[in-house]
């Protein structure tokens, strides 16, 4: 596995546990929010970079 591909899977991870709060049924705290908000970032970050890496 590159370390494009372990970035984007560990991004992904941590997106799918973030988001787990956000779809609790429960309003987030604003950690979980911000949580979910870094990952979202992290996560299109990685897309970008192994995209331009292609």
């Amino acid at each position: 596995m590159t370390l494009i591909e372990e970035d984007l899977l560990a991004a992904l991870k941590e997106l799918q546990e973030s988001a787990l709060a956000m779809t609790s049924g429960r309003l987030p705290s604003s950690r979980e929010l911000e949580r979910y908000q870094r990952a979202i970032a992290w996560s299109k970050k990685v897309i970008a970079l192994a995209e331009r890496s292609k």
